[in-house]
């Protein structure tokens, strides 16, 4: 934990007192300038585990990487790959495994590329057409994916790009996708059930965005690779033309977001929802009637999940045993949860110790075997890793980490969670918001007696974008050289409900500022920063005064 700052009990402290922001700190402005790897999209293919890294060094290339089944750690595609997408502008998972080939989405001209299991490699798709968040079809040889198209002659009298799930035949060449669905402006997770017979995924409109509105919608993929009536007995075929002919909404509408569809081995699709305030696991069972919908988790002050920014996050996985993988927020802070789907019960995954490494936010997770789960593990006091953990006993391994910790635990600032009031709501009844405060740290140094140093106030962007607790170089950059920090999740931030999210609806630049200076206060109230040194940093949304 940091030391206190400031005040009498500094008097005890053996650190030599210093004034704040002139500490030396290791964390040098060359150093913290240097990007560290990113670790994303990662996924099985062929009992192998994948994942995409950005990489600084690189003119900031994405590689795609793979663990192979000796251990070994190898890049996939040659040395001028650059896997990316850019359907929606932000893009999302940019590969799938297809029987024993890997389709690709490449930066430059947003094509898809395919390597097959012989090394060969081609070209795939038409230019001016982007692809994201594929899912293999169940015959080795076609992919369900979503298409952002924006070819003149395709567009509309708007004039703006068009989304749709397509079925894209990997043996016709330069196929474009064939529509299965396009009368929505956006659509998000295709996924087909385990027979391949049945197609969910998500769609809404403008001017809603996805953590407002969407809706869920199922339906039979047809004789002719289209999306056909629920009940209809057929299998994926891709002679023909696709059409649309009959889809069932299964949840979701005005007010309610759904995300992240999947189905189970037991025919039922599982998929999240907002509906009761808070984002929690639901059950659909298909029936003559339309279908049943049970709520599997009843979280309060926690969710699953998050708003969709990238395509193909994933934040719950369906074991196969009658349990779930759950990754639950409660106040931006992560832990992994396994769910007995029979009875609703969550238990903690244990995490035994020691641990090299306290984490304290997890990215999509997934399954390597029946027993292994995967996902991005962020800590407290280091970088990120992509990491294997036992399902049984919750011991680990580090797959890849994203570069060696930056600062030595000595200098590292503890997150602390603060709560404080805030401007009314606009009924007139208070508020409070929420922040994570960094108090100034150094193994050499504290405050000079009585000295309350002076505060950065961190807003980040989105505006539905969260702060967590991971480490942070530039947090750390300021609190090693005196500074405090206090990174604000104001209202219209997730993680806190949707009621919370919703306060910057029509608000923007009104609630988001009222937060921050509320922070300021009650930081400077409690002699912890602030008063009249200080500075405000933001970026994307909250870029600008």
């Amino acid at each position: 934990m940091s030391d206190p700052v400031g005040g009498a009990a500094a008097t005890d402290d053996p650190r030599t007192a210093l004034r704040c922001g002139a500490w030396p700190s290791p964390l040098t402005p060359e150093r913290a300038a240097v990007g560290a790897v990113s670790l994303a999209y990662a996924g099985v293919a062929q009992g192998r585990l994948l994942w995409v890294e950005g990489r600084p060094a690189e003119q900031g290339r994405s590689v795609l990487v793979a663990r192979g089944l000796d251990g070994t750690v190898a890049d996939v595609l040659g040395p001028d790959s650059n896997l990316r997408s850019r359907v929606h502008e932000y893009g999302g998972l940019p590969w799938a495994a297809v029987g024993e080939q890997l389709v690709y989405s490449g930066f430059g001209d947003q094509r898809l590329g395919v390597r097959r299991a012989d090394g060969a490699e081609r070209l795939f798709s038409p230019p001016a057409c982007r692809y994201a968040d594929g899912q293999a079809g169940r015959d080795g040889r076609t992919l369900v994916c979503v298409r952002e198209d924006h070819r003149k002659d395709h567009n509309g009298t708007d004039g703006e790009a068009r989304n749709a799930v397509v079925l894209l035949d990997l043996d016709r060449p330069d196929d474009e996708g064939r529509v299965l669905y396009g009368d929505s402006d956006f659509v998000a997770w295709p996924r087909l059930d385990t027979g391949g017979q049945r197609l969910a995924f998500v769609a809404w409109d403008h001017p809603a965005m996805p953590w407002d509105a969407t809706r869920l919608l199922v339906g039979t993929m047809g004789t002719l690779g289209t999306l056909g009536t629920l009940g209809t007995a057929s299998t994926l075929n891709t002679a023909g033309d696709g059409a649309l002919t009959l889809l069932q909404t299964v949840a979701g509408g005005p007010g309610e977001s759904v995300a992240e569809p999947q189905w189970g081995d037991d025919g039922a699709l599982y998929f999240l929802s907002d509906r009761s305030g808070w984002a929690n696991l639901y059950r659909w069972t298909p029936q003559p009637d339309g279908g049943r919908t049970d709520a599997m988790t009843r979280l309060v002050d926690a969710e699953i999940g998050g708003p969709l920014w990238n395509l193909g996050q994933q934040s719950y996985a369906l074991l196969g045993d009658g349990r779930a993988l759950l990754r639950v927020s409660r106040g931006t802070v992560d832990t992994l949860c396994l769910l007995n789907l029979a009875n609703g019960q969550t238990s903690p995954l244990p995490l035994p110790l020691p641990l090299p490494l306290p984490f304290v936010g997890f990215g999509s997770v997934g399954l390597l075997d029946a027993h292994t789960a995967f996902t991005v593990a962020a800590a407290a006091d280091g970088l990120p890793a992509l990491t294997t953990i036992d399902l049984r006993d919750g011991s680990h391994q580090v797959v890849r980490a994203a570069g060696e910790a930056p600062l030595q635990a000595a200098y590292v600032s503890a997150a602390q969670p603060i709560e404080f009031a805030t401007a009314p709501g606009p009924d007139g009844q208070p508020r409070t918001a929420h922040a994570w405060f960094y108090p100034p740290q150094h193994p050499d140094h504290r405050p000079a007696d009585g000295e309350a140093p002076p505060l950065v106030v961190m807003l980040h962007g989105g505006p539905t974008a969260q702060a967590g607790p991971a480490f942070k170089v530039g947090v750390q950059f300021w609190t090693s050289r005196g500074f405090a920090v206090v990174d604000v999740n104001y209202g219209g931030s997730s993680g806190y409900g949707r009621a919370y999210r919703e306060r910057l609806r029509g608000q923007w630049g009104v609630v988001d500022l009222q937060d921050a200076v509320a922070a300021v206060d009650h930081l400077a109230g409690t002699g912890r920063g602030g008063g009249a040194r200080g500075g405000l940093r933001g970026g994307s949304a909250r870029g600008f005064p």
